[in-house]
């Protein structure tokens, strides 16, 4: 569902002794209006902000943080002695922003001048924050931005390490078969693309639309069930051979007996919306999975009006779980995608959940969300590891986890914040690597519709594909039978392989910096057949390399520019 909360985006990395320049590719924008991409330049490492009257526009990257004094500084220039700039950090830890400081605000003088903000955080603190905010109107320049941390180590992520090389192995040993679940949507507004699941590869949806199995939906008034638009959604993913998330949520008057703005019938609730769940569950018939309830930690959707958490979602999900098991064993249930993992829900709302009396052991999966921008800066990667953490912890046991909404940004006009479309393409490519290597069940791109919206897989006048069409298109050789990859940890690089039912053994390589790549494939010869293209958002180019064979390993050698981008996929196929 469309995100009410905005989500902070934040890179990953280690700080090192010393004051290091932070990498542009790291800076998102925001502000609280739309603003057009003229606004928000970089160009030879300066940071252009302009900003209207009373508008407010910033620049900022964040990364996981620990106690300690930090130190971000920068040259600052502005060209309107109306305006304010300022440079600053904020400290998030605990589920709460605990700490912000920012430089004397500069006004227009011509010249550059030196600024900085000093903060000096302690206690629980997960990331901090570095942020250059406008002020308008006029115009700010920041250039020489740096972060040093006392006895730290320097924001310098491997998505922009340059020189050397880096060897990859994909290996003749079977990790089982692919995954293609792994490629789904959300919602399924295709239009007269009857194909378009297929055309993209994409084998699963989560809900045909907004509330299809809702009760606002299906029955408003609980006296007569609208089966409609259900079960036309249904036919076409029978017909299409599209596995349905059926998402249950929401809540109508007739559930709850003291109204829905203050209820004080929980136990009526309860028992009314887990009768409702079964009634939609027995009516889907094929339908084997049931995700309950949209984003119920975010609050904009569980919470609200009640100002109800985890406490009163636990009982809700036991007896509808139980009473789903009792319809049909083989159903599967899992606790609602998790809003915003990486900021303390998991911990904050999840675990209590999971440690309510009897709710362990009806978890099958665990869904989550998220909306994290590049995913070389390892935000989603550590949730994920933190939630498989927190499942052995609560659970005894790792179920499937499911990602049932991601992108890179959660506001549906993305591209007049910092993302082109063919820049979110080739990370959409790139986060389905990482949710390769990372095992996840299935993940939903948000979303297969909301033609109006960036999200869209189409553009909503012209119906033509945009480049995110194509980011799945590319995935759709990675089928047959998964080999391991020997990954050099500190590559932080999502590399996955295959070999196909003909015989082919594929990889998939994220290239996002300027190195000397080798991949290896074992149990090769030479007479095989190499290819390598990449994705790079926009197109699909064939990439120079150069093959060697030795030891019974074919290597295949790239040369990687600096400044490039893109996800490669290098196949070596039988002659």
């Amino acid at each position: 569902m469309r995100k009410i909360v905005f989500a902070v985006l934040l890179l990953a990395s280690a700080l090192r002794s010393g004051a290091v320049a932070l990498p542009e590719q790291a800076w998102q924008v925001w502000s609280p209006e739309a603003v057009r991409p003229e606004q928000f330049r970089q160009e030879n490492g300066v940071f252009l902000l302009q900003a209207g009257p009373a508008q407010e526009i910033s620049r900022h990257c964040s990364i996981p943080a620990e106690p300690g004094e930090y130190l971000l500084s920068a040259e600052l220039r502005c060209t309107d002695v109306e305006n304010q700039a300022v440079i600053g950090l904020e400290a998030w830890g605990g589920g709460v922003w605990k700490k912000a400081v920012f430089s004397p605000p500069a006004k227009g003088s011509g010249a550059f001048v030196p600024v900085q903000a000093r903060i000096e955080i302690s206690g629980e603190v997960e990331s901090l924050k570095a942020v250059l905010l406008l002020r308008g109107p006029g115009k700010a320049e920041f250039r020489k931005v740096a972060l040093e941390k006392a006895g730290g180590n320097p924001l310098l992520p491997d998505a922009v390490r340059s020189g050397g090389t880096l060897s990859l192995r994909v290996t003749e040993k079977e990790t089982g078969p692919v995954n293609r679940r792994l490629f789904g949507g959300h919602y399924f507004d295709i239009r007269d693309r009857k194909t378009a699941y297929a055309d993209m590869g994409m084998s699963v949806c989560r809900e045909g639309g907004p509330g299809f199995f809702s009760p606002g939906r299906l029955n408003p008034d609980g006296n007569a069930w609208r089966w409609e638009d259900l079960d036309r959604f249904l036919g076409w993913s029978r017909e299409n051979r599209v596995e349905v998330l059926g998402l249950i949520g929401g809540a109508v008057p007739w559930m709850m007996p003291d109204g829905l703005e203050s209820p004080a019938g929980w136990k009526v609730f309860y028992e009314r919306w887990s009768d409702f769940a079964v009634e939609v569950a027995r009516h889907a018939g094929t339908v084997r999975h049931w995700e309950l309830w949209n984003e119920p930690d975010g609050g904009h959707w569980f919470g609200r009006p009640w100002h109800a958490g985890a406490k009163e979602y636990a009982p809700l999900y036991l007896e509808t779980a139980r009473k789903l098991k009792a319809l049909n064993p083989e159903l599967q249930v899992g606790t609602g995608g998790i809003a915003d993992p990486f900021r303390g829900s998991i911990d904050n709302w999840w675990v209590p959940v999971a440690k309510h009396p009897g709710v362990a052991e009806l978890i099958d999966f665990v869904a989550i969300h998220g909306y994290y921008g590049d995913p070389a800066n390892q935000i989603f990667a550590r949730g994920i590891d933190h939630m498989r953490a927190r499942m052995r912890e609560c659970l005894g046991r790792e179920v499937p986890l499911w990602v049932t909404e991601f992108n890179v940004h959660p506001l549906e006009d993305f591209t007049h914040r910092g993302y082109s479309f063919p820049l979110q393409a080739v990370m959409i490519a790139e986060y389905l690597a990482l949710f390769a290597q990372k095992e996840i069940e299935s993940s939903q791109y948000f979303c297969v519709g909301w033609w109006e919206s960036d999200f869209s897989p189409w553009d909503g006048k012209t119906g033509a594909p945009r480049p995110v069409f194509h980011a799945y298109a590319f995935w759709k050789d990675f089928a047959g039978t998964r080999l391991a990859v020997t990954n050099p940890e500190e590559a932080e690089l999502p590399v996955v392989a295959c070999r196909t039912d003909e015989g082919a053994r594929i990889a998939y390589v994220p290239a996002r910096r300027e190195a000397k790549l080798r991949i290896g494939f074992e149990g090769c010869s030479e007479a095989d057949r190499v290819a390598v293209n990449g994705f790079y958002g926009d197109s699909v180019i064939p990439v120079v390399f150069s093959r060697s064979m030795a030891g019974g390993v074919l290597s295949v050698d790239i040369d990687w520019p600096q400044g490039a981008r893109a996800l490669l996929k290098v196949e070596v196929r039988p002659k």
